[in-house]
């Protein structure tokens, strides 16, 4: 995930780029991706662990899987003013931050911030970034299926090789014509070895 967020700040020449997880749950958001250009501040330790209130403006418009594209800080609603500070604080010029949707949720933000110049975003810019943005939560939610399946069958795993009864799965070989040749233990635990 990082090379490919490298790739597109090079492809941006943004000077940050990042991707946030929510976690309605819990009630808080993470940065869980960041990649910045040379001589850029690194924010992801401290952009953890931040609330998430869908009523704030930022988080409402991420909810609502609307985009923030802002040219400048100036094009903040005044009931921003907190979310502006943050910014400010982090030298941000513009930025453009569009939701990541998963089955029918939002479940994180990716967004790319211009810290040394302030840029007009175009259409174009917006488009692509959206479109890569898509593909990026695909292939995230795919990695995070494929580590559920993982774990599941390592407990699995673990439950029938170290439960106390014993557990003993067989093959069928059979010849050509379907008749039965022999058995063949596929998969044994240590009670039944006893």
């Amino acid at each position: 995930v990082n090379k490919t967020l490298g790739d597109l700040l090079n492809q941006f020449l943004g000077d940050r780029i990042y991707i946030f997880e929510i976690n309605r749950k819990e009630q808080r958001q993470d940065c869980t991706y960041e990649v910045t250009a040379e001589g850029i501040s690194k924010e992801q330790e401290f952009l953890s662990n931040i609330p998430w209130d869908p009523s704030t403006w930022w988080n409402h418009q991420i909810a609502e899987r609307r985009a923030i594209i802002l040219n400048t800080l100036d094009d903040m609603p005044e009931e921003a003013a907190e979310y502006r500070q943050t910014l400010e604080m982090q030298d941000i010029k513009s930025l453009m931050v569009v939701p990541l949707i998963s089955k029918e949720e939002v479940w994180g933000y990716m967004g790319i911030d211009m810290v040394r110049t302030q840029r007009s975003w175009s259409n174009v810019d917006y488009q692509c970034f959206s479109s890569l943005a898509n593909i990026i939560s695909i292939c995230i939610e795919l990695r995070k299926a494929k580590d559920r399946v993982v774990r599941e069958q390592s407990f699995l795993s673990n439950l029938f090789h170290f439960m106390p009864l014993g557990y003993i799965r067989m093959a069928v070989d059979r010849d050509e014509n379907g008749q039965l040749l022999d058995y063949k233990i596929t998969d044994v635990n240590k009670a039944c070895s006893r």
